[in-house]
């Protein structure tokens, strides 16, 4: 059935009518104000081996089986030493209990504290008991966010003084498409920014690089899963000697020059390795513009 053109202006008036009925003016707030009315947020570099921002959306980006969750449980064991009123939540959805807690155990005999103490103070999501809860899913109306299991994850944190959050890997938490810089860009700011700026945590993200050059710090999907970070890292393991190199591949706020790490011509420093063999040297990271560690050299231990 065919529509005249003055059916079919009549149709677009009332879809215009419909549109402008969901918008009640009253109800939109715009209230701009001049930068010295702003209240400035004090930006929180943590002082682990890798720096992370606190209250901000991390990303360590690399392949599968590079040790981006060693790294991540190396990075909270680290937080934790310095932070001793403090807890974490980890999911290794890829992982299983016994291979977590052989490292677990490994980095607090290397680093010599009490194993008991770090292990009561993480909660762990595991290949175990992982509840396989969506953050956001495609719906008919776009992307539909789980908020009702959001909330409930924020008000355990809140109640266990959790401020770092690992998500390992990225894809576990939404069934969205990853190449839609659409659907990723209301993930990031709906669920990870939001759970960062609400707790005022360290929010670490992992997820997969591309099949491209190794180390070349180009994540798998769309661009703005590292664009949005407010500091992202690559890891890559070197052809030569097979030692884990760590990039940094967004750093906005210049997190790495205030932080002084030591890397070398190429822009990259070294990561231990689990064989021991290889290090990471810092230079005293900043914390609050104070000197938080001084210098030294770190080496994994044996798992």
């Amino acid at each position: 059935m065919s529509m005249s053109v003055d059916d079919m202006k009549e149709m677009f008036r009332a879809l215009i009518n419909d549109h402008d009925e969901t918008v009640d003016s009253e109800e939109v707030a715009f209230n701009p104000q001049k930068i010295f009315e702003i209240d400035p947020v004090e930006v929180e570099i943590t002082s682990t081996s890798i720096p992370f921002i606190r209250g901000a959306y991390n990303t360590l980006t690399g392949r599968g089986g590079v040790g981006k969750s060693y790294v991540a449980l190396w990075s909270v064991v680290e937080y934790l030493i310095d932070e001793p009123e403090r807890k974490a939540l980890i999911y290794f959805s890829e992982d299983f209990q016994i291979e977590i807690n052989s490292r677990l155990k490994a980095l607090c005999k290397f680093k010599d504290v009490d194993y008991i103490d770090i292990a009561h103070r993480i909660h762990f999501f595991t290949v175990e008991n992982d509840d396989k809860e969506k953050f956001a899913v495609p719906s008919k109306d776009g992307v539909l966010f789980n908020n009702a299991y959001l909330d409930k994850m924020l008000e355990f944190c809140k109640e266990e003084s959790i401020d770092f959050l690992v998500f390992d890997p990225l894809n576990r938490f939404h069934s969205l498409s990853e190449n839609s810089n659409d659907e990723m860009v209301q993930l990031v700011k709906n669920v990870f920014v939001r759970v960062a700026v609400e707790l005022q945590a360290v929010v670490l993200v992992l997820h997969h690089s591309s099949k491209g050059i190794e180390g070349d710090g180009r994540s798998r999907g769309a661009s703005t899963i590292t664009d949005s970070a407010r500091l992202g890292y690559n890891i890559a393991k070197t052809e030569v000697d097979g030692k884990l190199k760590l990039t940094v591949i967004k750093d906005n706020m210049q997190i790495s020059k205030k932080c002084d790490i030591l890397t070398d011509d190429a822009g990259i420093f070294y990561l231990p390795t689990a064989d021991g063999k290889s290090h990471i040297h810092t230079k005293g990271w900043l914390s609050g513009g104070k000197p938080a560690v001084e210098s030294h050299t770190y080496q994994m231990p044996v798992v």
